[in-house]
């Protein structure tokens, strides 16, 4: 169709072309005839073409643009038709499947399929829950008398981890105690146990964190006071000797060397003793060592009250020791050793002991409930 639109416009164009390049012919005149005189040019009566060709091409174009529209209209409702035809097709074929009894057997056989693979995998759940709750009460029956045994352990770990430290003062004992009964709880694995292993952290945190003295240091420094008791001088075996007599000259009569000589001998043979205080009996040899020995065992005495932790005995000690000091030996020689034994004394032993019998008693009523629940479920 655009082929013979521009076929017709070519030849229109053409024929425009030809028609004002013609020239106005002329009448032939032939020899000897005179020529006739000129008549006035006629008027000619069809329209001149010369403004008439830009708008005939401007409507050849419309009339081009018109029918190419119309075409492509008439292409698209074919279309339009084409899929109208193949969608009717198609609900006629989907109705007739619908129709059809094979694919509706078809559609029962598989709803009652998997109706039957629903009720077989409820069965099998039934199955195996009921399998897993054989299973634990069979474990729970085997594992009974281990677990009642364990327990037992665990409980008299407690008891000595109690004992331990209220009684001896043993921190470590104590800890290492608490951490071996909570290495068994954890090996038991009961989960009714939690609240039992919460206690038990609780407890030996609270055991960690007691101040300790400096029992230690107390001990070494006693341990040397022991060793300086031995060389410490009693009261009364301090002795003052009275001037010496001047020699006399070598030309003094023989009387007065005679009696010097009798005089120097006596002095190895008599002491002379001053007191302000009244004069007590002066110790023998025996009783000086007893009393050395006292003093020694005193010191020794409380060093251990001090290793055990013993406040009262620790203090009571230091007390004899002082009293020991102040009676029978030289305050000069023996003040060192006074100073040093009060400031000993300046130590407390006392420890602000926690409570670890939560753990013991969450665990004394774990086994009712537990032997309950065996009576319920055999």
């Amino acid at each position: 169709m655009n082929d013979n639109v521009n076929d017709d416009k070519n030849t229109a164009i053409g024929q425009t072309q030809a028609d004002t390049a013609k020239p106005d012919s002329a009448p032939e005149t032939k020899a000897g005839d005179k020529p006739a005189p000129a008549k006035p040019a006629a008027a000619d009566p069809r329209p001149s073409h010369r403004g008439s060709g830009p708008a005939g091409l401007a409507l050849l174009l419309a009339l081009a643009a018109l029918g190419a529209a119309g075409w492509l209209y008439w292409q698209f409702d074919q279309r339009l038709a084409a899929q109208d035809r193949t969608a009717d097709e198609l609900r006629q074929s989907l109705t007739r499947m619908e129709g059809d009894t094979g694919v509706a057997d078809l559609r029962r056989e598989l709803r009652a399929e998997v109706g039957q693979l629903r009720a077989d995998a409820e069965v099998r759940d039934t199955r195996q829950s009921a399998a897993e709750e054989a299973l634990a009460r069979m474990q729970e029956i085997t594992t009974r008398g281990q677990r009642e045994w364990r327990l037992a352990e665990v409980r008299h770990l407690l008891r000595v981890a109690h004992q331990r430290l209220h009684l001896m003062q043993d921190i470590d004992g104590t800890v290492d105690a608490l951490r071996a009964a909570d290495r068994t709880l954890a090996e038991i694995a009961d989960p009714r146990l939690l609240a039992a292993r919460e206690r038990l952290a609780t407890d030996m945190q609270a055991v960690l964190t007691v101040q300790r003295p400096d029992v230690d240091g107390a001990a070494l420094r006693l341990k040397m006071l022991t060793a300086q008791a031995g060389l410490l001088p009693l009261r009364g075996l301090e002795t003052e000797r009275g001037e010496s007599v001047a020699a006399p000259a070598e030309d003094a009569p023989w009387w007065q060397r005679a009696w010097h000589e009798v005089m120097q001998q006596l002095r190895t043979y008599v002491t002379v003793r001053r007191h302000d205080q009244p004069v007590r009996a002066l110790p023998d040899t025996e009783t000086e060592r007893l009393l050395r020995l006292v003093l020694v065992l005193r010191l020794e005495t409380a060093r251990l009250a001090a290793l055990r932790l013993d406040d009262a005995a620790y203090h009571a000690e230091l007390a004899a020791v002082r009293e020991l000091l102040t009676t029978h030996f030289q305050d000069d020689a023996s003040r060192g050793v006074q100073d040093e034994i009060a400031d000993l004394d300046r130590l407390s032993l006392e420890l602000e002991l926690p409570d670890v019998t939560g753990t013991l008693t969450l665990l004394e009523r774990q086994p009712a409930a537990t032997n309950g629940g065996n009576e319920r479920n055999p």
